[in-house]
Order: structure tokens, then C-alpha cells, then sequence
């Protein structure tokens, strides 16, 4: 995990925190793990950082969310001007979503410059159910077409158009780890325990990362429906304790 996405996950607190990456690198994730209020939180607060600096991201998904994400300890709600420029899509169906996904190069609107999948599985599923693909396959369609339509954004835009999904599919996490390493530049694992003080504890691994230098583990906890970052470790050191 860059820097540049520890960032977006937890801003404050991080004005210290160096880049080993040019501002405009591009930032292609995959994130898995199987408790939806936090995986689909982090993946809003990543576009509430863009938002707020002025940015507009498409934000996909099945369904509406149901209810305001959890948000990082310290930062307000968003307001409604700022929320203006997130702009959620919902498609109930695989083919929706492919026909989309196959159309943005006519497409007439300002590119996003940040695109969010959430709930990739619900799409892979579908596709390998209603065609005669495996799951690899399956996985590799859906992630391709994504990843081609970023790429498209990229061009429109003139800049790195960010991409982050996420999967609570942990049945075949290793299937997703594998496939995901050739699309994205990280792919991580989000794991969460029940700490002695009962509150949850939350860790963000990195499986898979293409990055130079990076974030191998990020720790944080969850509190009155809040995130607190305890802890940023470093590939290659130790967690401390």
C-alpha cells in the first residue's frame, strides 16, 4: 500500500508521511475481506479524500448504501456541495454493468478521477453463474473491463484515474489474489478481531504489491461507529507492540 493511499484511508495525522511515489502515480487496488461495513467504509472514505479536494469519483455498487459509512475519527460530514461530486451507480445485474462499462468512451460528461467497485463479487458471481465461464475467467472479464474503462478516464482526463474494489467473497480469496496481482498494484486482505478491551480491531495486509516502497500493514479499530488508525507498519519491519 502506498503512502498516497494511506492518505486517502486516514488523512489526518499524515501530513508527515513522505511519498515514495509521484503525486500523480496511479493508484489501482483490490482489496478482500468479508465484513461489508468496513471494507465498504474505507472504500467511501477514499472517495470522500478525493471529494474534498475538489475531485469527482463514481462510486458503484449493487444497491444503496443504507446508511453513512463509518467515518475517520475527526473529519466531518460531508456536506451537500461536497457530496455533489460523488456520484453513486447501481446495477443490479453483471450485463448492465459490462454494457456500461463498454460504452464510457461515448460518453460526453468529465471523467471521474476516481472510480470505486464495490461489491465486485456480487458481479463476478452472476457472470460465472450465467455463462460458461469459470471463476477465473469470470473474475478476469469483469476486472479487465474495469480496469479498461479507467484507463479511458485516464486518457480523457490527462492524469491517473484511481481505482479501488473490493470483495468480501473470502471463499475464493486466493482465486481473486491471483487474478487481481495483474490488474492491480496492490491487492490486501481486511481481517478484524474482537480486541481484550472488545472493541474491534481491524488490519489492512498487503498480499500483493507492485509499488517500490510501501505499506505492508495498516491497523486501526473501530469505535462508536468511528475509525481510529493505530498504526502504520512498513515493509520489512517488525510491528511493533
Amino acid at each position: 500500500m502506498s503512502n498516497q493511499l494511506l492518505r486517502k484511508l486516514f488523512p489526518l495525522g499524515q501530513e508527515n508521511v513522505q511519498d515514495e511515489q509521484p503525486p500523480q502515480s496511479q493508484i489501482t487496488t483490490m482489496m478482500i475481506g468479508d465484513n461489508e461495513q468496513y471494507s465498504t467504509s474505507l472504500l467511501f472514505q477514499c472517495g470522500y479524500a478525493d471529494i474534498m479536494e475538489g475531485n469527482e469519483v463514481l462510486f458503484i455498487r449493487s444497491e444503496p448504501i443504507n446508511s453513512l459509512p463509518f467515518l475517520i475519527h475527526g473529519m466531518q460530514q460531508p456536506d451537500r456541495n461536497r457530496m455533489s461530486l460523488l456520484h453513486f451507480m447501481y446495477f443490479t445485474t453483471v450485463d448492465d454493468l459490462l454494457l456500461y462499462l463498454g460504452s464510457v468512451h461515448q460518453q460526453a460528461r468529465t471523467p471521474p478521477a476516481a472510480v470505486i467497485v464495490d461489491q465486485l463479487h456480487y458481479f463476478v458471481t452472476q457472470l460465472q453463474a450465467c455463462t460458461d465461464l469459470n471463476w477465473e475467467q469470470a473474475i478476469a472479464k469483469v476486472c479487465a473491463l474495469i480496469v479498461d474503462a479507467v484507463s479511458y478516464f485516464s486518457v480523457k482526463l490527462g492524469r491517473c484515474c484511481q481505482l479501488l474494489v473490493n470483495t468480501e467473497d473470502i471463499r475464493m480469496g486466493a482465486m481473486y489474489e491471483k487474478i487481481g496481482q495483474h490488474f492491480f498494484n496492490t491487492v490486501f486482505m481486511l481481517t478484524q478481531h474482537q480486541g481484550t478491551d472488545g472493541r474491534d480491531d481491524i488490519c489492512l495486509g498487503v498480499l500483493r504489491n507492485r509499488d517500490p516502497g510501501f505499506i505492508s500493514h495498516v491497523y486501526f479499530y473501530c469505535e462508536n461507529q468511528r475509525l481510529f488508525l493505530k498504526e502504520a507498519q512498513a515493509a520489512g519491519l517488525p510491528k511493533e507492540t
